[in-house]
C-alpha cells in the first residue's frame, strides 16, 4: 500500500495532536484544576496551543473548544450565585452559544433547587437578585424572576396563611393569585384558598353571616371576582362559608323589595328552597308568626310583602293566608 506525503502529514499532526494533549492534560493534573473557574494563565500550555496574547479568556476559550473543562460544576456554579466575578460557562466569550444551555442545565438541578428551597421559604421571599436573576435571565424584574423559578417548579407551594399576617388580609396581590407569575395555576390556588382553614377563620371571626358582607376589596382580590358583594358573597356560600342561617336577621330583615342573601339564587344556587324551608320550619319564624300575626287578618297590606318573599308565593294577601293556613299555623 502506496503512502502518500498527505497521509503522512496527517500521521505526524494526529501524533503532534496527542502530545499536546497528554501535556495538558498532565498540567491539569499537575495544578489541580477541576474547571475552567480554576484555569490560570501558563506561558508553556499557552504555546502549545499557539497562543502568544496574554488573554485569560482566549486561552480559557482555546481550551474549552479542544474539549477541556466542558462538564459544567454545578455546585460550583450554585457556590458562585452572587458573585462578582464573571462566571466562565455563562461568558459568551469563552464558551460561545453554550451559554444557554449551561443556563439550563444549573437551574433544572438539584444543586440549585436546594440553594433556592434554602434561602427562600416561597414566592413571596423573593425579591431583587441579580445573582440568582443571571441564572435564569439577566434583564428580568422581581415578578418575572417569581415567574422563572416557578417555572421550573420551585417554590410552587402556597403558604395560605400569609395572605393573612399579622390578622388582615393584604389587599396585595399575592403572588400565587397573580396569573402573570402562576399562570393557569392561579385558579388552582384559588380553589386551595377557598378550602383552607385560614380562610375560613379569618371569614368567620370577623363576619356572623352573609348579611356582613359588603364589598370587600380584599376578599374580592383573593376570591378572584369584581368588588360586588353578591358575587363575594355566592363564592364564600359554595365554598361552605356562612352557611348556616341567621333566622332572627332573615325575619328581621324581611322586605319585600330585598331579598336575603339566603334566599337569593344568585348567592345560594339551587340552595333556595332548602334554606327556606329551614327559615319557615325554625321556632323563631313560629314565634314571629303567632306574636305579630295572632290571627289571619293581621297579614295586611303593610306585612304581606315581606312574608310573601319569605313564604315564595306571590304578595298578595290571600296567597300570604293560605300559605300560612297550609303550614298549619292557622285552623
Amino acid at each position: 500500500m502506496e503512502v502518500t506525503m498527505s497521509d503522512l502529514k496527517a500521521l505526524v499532526d494526529a501524533y503532534v495532536d496527542d502530545s499536546v494533549d497528554r501535556s495538558i492534560r498532565e498540567w491539569i493534573e499537575i495544578e489541580g484544576y477541576q474547571d475552567l473557574f480554576d484555569v490560570q494563565l501558563d506561558s508553556e500550555i499557552m504555546r502549545l496551543l499557539g497562543l502568544d496574547t496574554l488573554s485569560p479568556r482566549l486561552f480559557k476559550r482555546v481550551l474549552f473548544e479542544r474539549g477541556y473543562f466542558t462538564q459544567v460544576p454545578l455546585q460550583r456554579m450554585v457556590d458562585d450565585i452572587g458573585s462578582s466575578i464573571t462566571n466562565p460557562y455563562f461568558d459568551s466569550k469563552i464558551v460561545g452559544d453554550k451559554v444557554e444551555e449551561h443556563r439550563l442545565q444549573v437551574v433544572e438541578s438539584d444543586e440549585f433547587a436546594k440553594y433556592v428551597c434554602d434561602k427562600y421559604d416561597s414566592l413571596y421571599d423573593v425579591g431583587r437578585n441579580a445573582g440568582l436573576k443571571s441564572f435564569l435571565d439577566p434583564s428580568i424584574g422581581v415578578n418575572s424572576l417569581k415567574k422563572a423559578l416557578f417555572e421550573v417548579g420551585l417554590l410552587t407551594e402556597f403558604p395560605v396563611a400569609m395572605l393573612f399576617r399579622d390578622g388582615s388580609m393584604k389587599r396585595r396581590t399575592s403572588p400565587y393569585l397573580n396569573p402573570k407569575i402562576v399562570g393557569d395555576m392561579v385558579e388552582n390556588y384559588r380553589r386551595f384558598v377557598l378550602r383552607s382553614d385560614e380562610l375560613r377563620e379569618w371569614v368567620e371571626a370577623r363576619f356572623d353571616s352573609l348579611y356582613d358582607i359588603g364589598n370587600e376589596r380584599a376578599l374580592a382580590s383573593i376570591l378572584g371576582v369584581s368588588m360586588n358583594q353578591t358575587l363575594i358573597r355566592g363564592v364564600l356560600f359554595k365554598a361552605g362559608i356562612l352557611t348556616e342561617i341567621p333566622f332572627d336577621k332573615v325575619i328581621e330583615y324581611r322586605s319585600a323589595s330585598i331579598v336575603s342573601p339566603y334566599l337569593d339564587e344568585r348567592v345560594v344556587g339551587d340552595d333556595v328552597e332548602l334554606n327556606r324551608e329551614k327559615i319557615l320550619r325554625s321556632d323563631e319564624f313560629g314565634d314571629f308568626i303567632r306574636t305579630t300575626c295572632s290571627s289571619l287578618e293581621d297579614i295586611s297590606k303593610s306585612n304581606k310583602g315581606g312574608l310573601a318573599r319569605l313564604l315564595g308565593v306571590e304578595p298578595r294577601i290571600v296567597a300570604v293566608r293560605e300559605e300560612l293556613v297550609r303550614m298549619g299555623f292557622y285552623g
